[in-house]
């Protein structure tokens, strides 16, 4: 329910369940992501209750610290979660402590652990610059750290 390219949110609403219409057959469930706002994930869950669809958990984590929202399962394999969602339509969440922090906190602290530096992580993942990639003169994905002048990162 975000939306990303701020055409309004009653447009934004309607063309989502426009694709919904049109796709909601190959979707098995929507997500209740662990970095976005309380009353975005309201909207999502009232979404999905509307069209009779599970709600996951998600949050696209580029971070250190475990996504804020998880799914709880006795799934022993990612196989066996798959078959939990689409056969048995079951899916139970935990939203954990840090989900009730301020977001602009949450969100910060996300940056700050994507580009601090990490001594203990193995050579090539300690810092930042190591860890992004992005397309040489060739087309070949190299780490930052090899394509910046001089091989000084700015």
């Amino acid at each position: 329910m975000w939306d990303l390219y701020l055409i309004g949110q009653e447009k934004h609403e309607f063309l989502v369940n426009e694709f919904l219409l049109k796709n909601g057959n190959f979707l098995h469930a929507m997500e209740l992501n662990g970095l976005r706002h309380w009353e975005e994930n309201r909207r999502a869950r009232r979404l999905a209750e509307k069209w009779n669809m599970l709600t996951i958990s998600g949050g696209d984590r580029h971070g250190v610290e475990p996504n804020a929202n998880i799914n709880l399962t006795n799934a022993t394999s990612f196989t066996e979660f798959v078959h939990e969602i689409r056969r048995h339509k079951k899916s139970n969440m935990l939203f954990m402590p840090q989900y009730a922090e301020p977001w602009k906190h949450r969100i910060l602290q996300s940056a700050i652990d994507a580009v601090r530096n990490y001594p203990e992580f193995p050579q090539g993942s300690r810092n930042w610059d190591d860890r992004v990639y992005h397309p040489d003169a060739n087309g070949v994905a190299r780490p930052l750290s090899e394509l910046w002048p001089n091989s000084v990162a700015p």
